[in-house]
């Protein structure tokens, strides 16, 4: 995991073009979804951070987005209403 305000736009925009940072996520709310994602677009730099892969953000206990990863959302939702 890397928070955006910990490293410079040059490294940033290197590491995402070379395919190393493939998901973004929201740090204090513990959410992660696609770069590409609208509402991670509007995120404040200080929440955002960036993974690697899917299973780091999971590894991490970051739920996925709604949004942009509808099917992995539903997935997580349903083990969560089953625990209950």
């Amino acid at each position: 995991m890397i928070r955006h305000d910990a490293i410079d736009e040059v490294s940033l925009r290197r590491m995402i073009r070379d395919g190393r940072l493939t998901f973004a996520g929201n740090r204090r709310l513990k959410i992660f979804g696609r770069l590409d994602c609208r509402a991670g677009r509007r995120l404040a730099r200080r929440n955002r951070v960036f993974f690697g892969s899917r299973s780091e953000a999971e590894g991490l206990a970051y739920r996925p987005c709604a949004r942009c990863l509808r099917a992995a959302y539903d997935v997580w939702k349903s083990a969560v209403n089953s625990g209950i």
